[in-house]
């Protein structure tokens, strides 16, 4: 039905483009007409700039002569009504609308790195830590638009599965087969996606639409809790595969140290002991559980059995040698981090940061560093082995 609507859409003569100047008939302000972004059935996207203050727009032009019916024009004004509403970082903010004689004028936020239809254009297939970063802000969008009751027509699961696989699941060369393929839910997961990925897709391509991953349930997936999502990309991941580096779970540890000892947000008024302390302990809890990990893995880089798990926790070892020496080589850096960052002028830390002290530096010095060590003393002689 779709196909027949576009192809009865495409049939029409495509209506003139708006002026290289457009003027908002009811407050005078001009906007210069730039580059096309997009078109669609029934209107065209261009970049606009306000002339007064250099502010450009990602402006939808919808022409009069598309939307002459009652029921257009209807859908049209319920369409401005509904996301003039909307804020939500993730959701393209609008601004303003006018029309002129010729056409009506949406005037949108300009998302400066185009779409991701752009971007699979240029790559064809993302990173698996790309479609997490993509895939978290589109669920978080779509979960605001559902609290406001509305639904995003245009947004197919199979787009989710082609940044992946970088082709839709069901697409075949004959028409008639890709639509046995949709009814049969017939489709072939490349062998180079991880297994937690395969098992998220198979989630959410479902027939009946009870049965698939509810958003809230991919969010939870282990596709997303147990895989890295970058906290950004660069511009220049929309054209060329980025360079991303994964932290280890030492430095996350170190750096969520550092914001809540030192950030810039805190108070500057002195904060009671006891709080203090509560804020230590639990920051020395979870870099116990590192530091639990990481001798597990050292002892089985040398060959030896790891202990047993701590009960209620599943202590994995994924350290390979290599990654290994490479804690070794970064723990200097580290350990002059926390010389630099805990230490007091006169040399010494507060009493309530020692157990903090003696966790950084079983995490972060070598092993073989350590194995003579019976016991360590919170001793200012501490920081000359550091």
């Amino acid at each position: 039905m779709e196909a027949a609507a576009g192809g009865e859409l495409l049939g029409r003569a495509e209506p003139p483009a708006p002026g290289k100047l457009v003027i908002d008939p009811l407050t005078g302000r001009s906007y210069s007409r730039g580059r096309t972004l997009g078109k669609g059935g029934f209107a065209r996207c261009y970049e606009m700039t306000e002339a007064s203050t250099g502010t450009t727009y990602a402006v939808k032009v919808v022409p009069h002569s598309r939307v002459a019916k009652p029921h257009q024009r209807e859908k049209i004004v319920n369409e401005i009504a509904l996301h003039r509403q909307l804020q939500h970082q993730h959701v393209v903010r609008f601004s303003h609308h006018f029309e002129d004689a010729e056409n009506i004028y949406i005037l949108l936020e300009l998302c400066s790195r185009k779409s991701l239809a752009h971007i699979w254009k240029a790559r064809h297939t993302l990173l698996e830590p790309e479609v997490r970063y993509y895939l978290r802000q589109i669920i978080s969008g779509l979960k605001y638009l559902h609290t406001r009751g509305i639904i995003h027509r245009d947004l197919k699961l199979g787009k989710w599965y082609t940044l992946l696989c970088g082709t839709p699941p069901f697409e075949t060369a004959d028409l008639k087969e890709t639509y046995r393929c949709i009814k049969q839910v017939k489709y072939t997961l490349p062998a180079c996606l991880s297994a937690a990925a395969k098992q998220m897709i198979m989630g959410i391509l479902k027939r009946a639409p009870a049965e698939r991953l509810t958003l809230d349930q991919i969010t939870e997936h282990e596709f997303f809790t147990k895989g890295y999502t970058p906290e950004r990309l660069p511009p220049s991941s929309c054209v060329m595969v980025p360079d991303l580096h994964p932290p280890s779970a030492a430095r996350s540890l170190l750096t969520k140290v550092a914001k809540s000892l030192f950030g810039k947000g805190k108070s500057k008024a002195k904060r009671g002991s006891a709080e203090e302390k509560e804020d230590i302990s639990k920051l020395v809890s979870g870099l116990v559980k590192t530091s639990i990990c990481r001798q597990l893995s050292y002892k089985t880089v040398e060959g030896s059995e790891p202990s047993a798990p701590v009960a209620g926790h599943a202590l994995s070892v994924s350290c390979s040698p290599v990654e290994t020496l490479t804690e070794e080589a970064s723990g200097k850096s580290v350990s002059r981090w926390i010389r630099g960052s805990l230490v007091s002028s006169d040399g010494k830390w507060p009493s309530a940061y020692r157990p903090l002290v003696m966790v950084l530096y079983s995490l972060i010095t070598p092993v073989s560093s350590r194995q003579a060590m019976k016991t360590v003393s919170p001793h200012p002689a501490l920081w000359r082995r550091l």
